[in-house]
């Protein structure tokens, strides 16, 4: 009788439980991230085209993120843009923190901000240097702050400030900047977005969660869908926040 499955395990057993709904045939609702180590993406790899999975990238759902990419400055901007994505993490699992349970805060917490980058830049990573700093937990917990800086394949430059030490009570936990031809905006923690000058405020559901079961439920075919999360964009994100932390010394 079922049609439908949320997965919303730790991350560690989402292989396995992928495997299981997408052999049933099922339409899959996965949280982030599909795996936590390279074997089990390669074993991803093998159902990575099914048509009906969509992975919880929710931020790309917020209403200051579709307020953005549907306003006439975005639209008539250039598709090359310039991007800084600061996020003060603050908080986190044990299951984030660590490896085998959650895959770290690099694989656990970035794979959103890492779509983030895609989404709002209408292209995907090509290459990144990454630059990692030391910070009060490194001893704790599996992964690291650092600034890492993308290269998109449509020519947009994307930068991404990680930090990990501080509180969120300290100030604003996610600020995104976007730069383009007669385009300057932002997003300050999915609140407020200020595109030219001029300020809109979204006071619920401002992280896009709401929107993003909307979208599950409204289509049933997932991939008819050009704004859905799919199994091949959570793999391609997952491997690239592997890459990160192996570009800093932690694989």
């Amino acid at each position: 009788e079922v049609k439908n499955i949320l997965i919303a395990s730790p991350p560690n057993f989402h292989p396995l439980h992928l495997q299981t709904a997408i052999s049933a045939g099922l339409k899959v609702y996965c949280e982030k991230p599909v795996a936590v180590n390279q074997s089990s993406l390669k074993t991803l790899e093998n159902i990575s085209h099914y048509s009906n999975c969509m992975i919880g990238f929710n931020r790309r759902f917020s209403p200051a993120i579709e307020s953005l990419k549907n306003s006439a400055s975005f639209q008539s901007s250039s598709k090359r843009k310039s991007i800084t994505y600061i996020v003060n993490l603050g908080e986190f699992s044990v299951s984030m923190a660590t490896k085998s349970l959650g895959g770290g805060t690099t694989v656990g917490s970035c794979c959103h901000y890492l779509d983030i980058l895609e989404y709002v830049s209408d292209s995907q990573i090509l290459d990144f240097e990454i630059f990692r700093k030391e910070d009060k937990n490194d001893e704790l917990v599996y992964g690291g702050s650092f600034n890492c800086i993308f290269r998109m394949k449509n020519g947009s430059i994307a930068t991404l400030v990680f930090e990990r030490s501080l509180k969120p009570s300290n100030g604003i936990k996610e600020y995104i900047s976007i730069i383009g031809d007669d385009l300057n905006a932002s997003v300050s923690d999915f609140d407020y977005l200020r595109i030219n000058g001029q300020e809109k405020r979204f006071f619920i559901h401002n992280k896009g969660w709401k929107n993003a079961m909307h979208h599950f439920h409204k289509h049933e075919s997932l991939d008819l869908s050009t704004k859905t999360p799919t199994l091949l964009d959570g793999i391609r994100i997952s491997k690239i926040a592997m890459e990160m932390d192996q570009k800093m010394g932690l694989i």
